[in-house]
């Protein structure tokens, strides 16, 4: 990251999408002029198992990439995506999902570094 000083953001989403890419819910967006740095990233099963595919997008090449998918959560319980590690994203990079089925949530906590050679 180019400077020390940072902003944070949490962002809280129920998934209503059951299809990939543009059409899945839109998570996050790191903002122009900003890089970011995902630190904390769950998804909350609320009913029976269901799966969730979480994506990123490269905004530099315009692509999609499955960070998980397919990754049955069971009932009641949450997924720890991250794992401790962290996840850089660059101006107009996304975060998104799409679900089988039921009641999923994801919780995505990042914090922003503005870097003025984004945009």
């Amino acid at each position: 990251m180019s400077h020390a000083d940072y902003s944070g953001t949490t962002e809280v989403v129920s998934i209503s999408s059951t299809t990939t890419g543009a059409d899945a819910t839109l998570v996050y967006t790191c903002p122009a002029s900003h890089d970011a740095e995902v630190v904390f990233l769950t998804a909350t099963n609320g009913s029976a198992s269901h799966t969730i595919n979480i994506l990123f997008y490269h905004a530099e090449t315009s692509d999609w990439h499955y960070i998980t998918r397919a990754h049955t959560i069971a009932g009641g319980t949450t997924y720890d995506v991250l794992n401790s590690s962290s996840l850089y994203l660059h101006a107009g990079d996304k975060i998104a999902c799409y679900k089988s089925a039921g009641t999923l949530d994801v919780t995505l906590s990042a914090k922003q570094y503005f870097n003025p050679t984004r945009t």
